[in-house]
């Protein structure tokens, strides 16, 4: 999942938000209803991350063809945005994902997914120890959220 793309409703996901055929969950249809084909993914992400499992629903949708990210002619989905790389893209989603499971945002966590080296074991350090620190320091359950949901993010990409 491309952190810096712009991604739009498929013909799956139009029909979708028109007939509610496949009954999808209250957060995934809000996520459906949030991409509007103009804003990145990072903009969505950043007004609306602390709606609860965001980013599941994002992930739900992209791989469930109900969203796509665009593409100009002749360029490649994958190809990265604005020169940023796959590593960047995850550390988007990552610190994403901090910020909206703690609010308050914590600097520690930020900071260490900022600065971790751009290789997936870099990251998956940095996950680890983020998942460390918001055991001991905010909660439990949420460390365990977390965690889950960031091995999500790296497994994919």
């Amino acid at each position: 999942m491309d952190a810096n793309a712009v991604y739009a409703r498929t013909a799956r996901g139009e029909e979708e938000v028109r007939t509610r055929a496949n009954q999808l969950r209250a957060v995934q249809r809000q996520a459906l209803i949030l991409i509007d084909g103009r804003s990145p993914l990072t903009g969505v992400l950043d007004r609306w991350g602390s709606l609860t499992g965001l980013l599941d629903a994002l992930l739900f949708l992209v791989d469930n063809g109900f969203i796509a990210p665009l593409t100009s002619p002749g360029s490649a989905a994958a190809s990265p945005v604005n020169g940023t790389t796959n590593a960047d893209q995850v550390r988007a989603l990552l610190l994403g994902l901090v910020e909206s499971l703690v609010p308050s945002g914590n600097a520690r966590m930020v900071a260490r997914l900022r600065d971790a080296p751009g290789s997936h074991d870099g990251l998956q350090a940095a996950v680890d120890s983020c998942y460390k620190l918001m055991r001991l320091t905010v909660d439990e359950d949420l460390a365990e959220k977390f965690v889950s949901r960031a091995r999500g993010v790296l497994q994919r990409s």
